[in-house]
């Protein structure tokens, strides 16, 4: 099985970056054919500021984390960076994995937190302070620029209201084929 939890161990950064390409390219793909929108794309090289991506859509910015588990992880919480909670509407994207055999392909969900874009992002006071892996002498010392957000604060979502929830858009209207639009 390709998606062996020991082989994703052993692979993480590869893994990672694969489903960021594929996010990547279902955000341009479902922008252009669904809106007839051209989505621009920066990655960030060092992620010191807590993202990982800024898309801009018709000059509207998100500067996006992106996190992923694999659908049955115990992960019950994602780590965010304060200082990205001061950036032009920012949010997070938690993608859940799973392989498909039959399919021969990664099947995901959604899930959501930041805010509507121009409203005020969430508080992030009332989240827990993260802390290191237990030291030597048994103690945890806390992180203080990070905060754990619980996994119940984010919002799942479908991946075609992702795109109208990043930008702000109406979802369009279901159109006729491509192949009836090309007659």
């Amino acid at each position: 099985m390709i998606c062996d939890r020991a082989i994703i161990s052993t692979k993480s950064v590869f893994f990672e970056k694969l489903i960021e390409h594929r996010f990547i390219a279902d955000i341009m793909m479902y922008g252009w054919y669904s809106y007839k929108k051209e989505v621009k794309i920066l990655r960030c090289e060092i992620d010191s500021s807590g993202y990982d991506l800024l898309i801009d859509c018709e000059d509207t910015y998100r500067y996006i984390q992106l996190r992923t588990s694999a659908f049955n992880s115990k992960r019950s919480y994602q780590k965010i960076n304060i200082s990205f909670i001061k950036k032009q509407n920012p949010c997070i994207i938690w993608i859940l994995y799973e392989y498909n055999n039959a399919k021969n392909d990664l099947e995901f969900k959604y899930f959501f937190w930041g805010s509507d874009v121009g409203k005020r992002t969430p508080s992030i006071t009332r989240y827990v302070t993260a802390r290191k892996k237990t030291n030597a002498h048994g103690v945890k010392k806390i992180i203080p620029h990070l905060k754990n957000i619980p996994k119940g604060h984010f919002k799942e979502i479908k991946f075609y209201d992702l795109f109208g929830k990043l930008f702000d858009l109406k979802r369009p209207a279901k159109k006729q084929s491509l192949k009836k639009q090309c007659r």
